[in-house]
């Protein structure tokens, strides 16, 4: 098994494509007449044009009820080498920040023994990661980490 996407919807495909783009550094895989694959590295994001983008809710609930009130994905998590410099981009492109930045160390019930160098980071059992939360133009919640 292989993961290979994220997918969402957007209410507008080319402003969509611009902002991962310019905010995060992503290309072009493929393109139709509704919807993109993005690519960055090997890590692929699928926009998908939204047939009626009138109708699409575009309020946020909460900071609180964000990461924890509905079952279902809840967010991107991109890592970030400078994250002060990336929100800034995700403002410019028309992102908002739900969360500050925060220092977080986590305390883990258990890690698995692999040698992987992106899972390694993943985990990163001594070290202190910093976090912020922002939305996309859409709403859509990215969790920036910065290891």
């Amino acid at each position: 098994m292989i993961y290979e996407h994220v997918g969402f919807i957007v209410k507008d495909l080319e402003k969509s494509i611009e902002f991962y783009q310019q905010a995060f550094g992503f290309e072009i895989l493929k393109k139709t007449a509704v919807n993109a694959y993005l690519y960055h590295g090997n890590d692929m994001l699928e926009l998908m044009q939204c047939e009626q983008p009138d109708k699409m809710q575009n309020s946020l609930p909460a900071p609180g009820e964000l990461m924890c009130g509905t079952p279902g994905l809840i967010h991107i998590g991109i890592r970030v080498d400078k994250l002060e410099e990336t929100m800034k981009r995700v403002e410019k492109w028309g992102g908002v920040v739900i969360e500050p930045p925060e220092v977080f160390k986590p305390s883990y019930l258990y890690t698995a023994d692999v040698s992987d160098e992106k899972l390694q980071r993943a985990i990163g059992r001594d070290t202190n990661m910093r976090i912020a939360v922002m939305a996309d133009p859409d709403g859509v919640l990215l969790e920036l980490l910065e290891r």
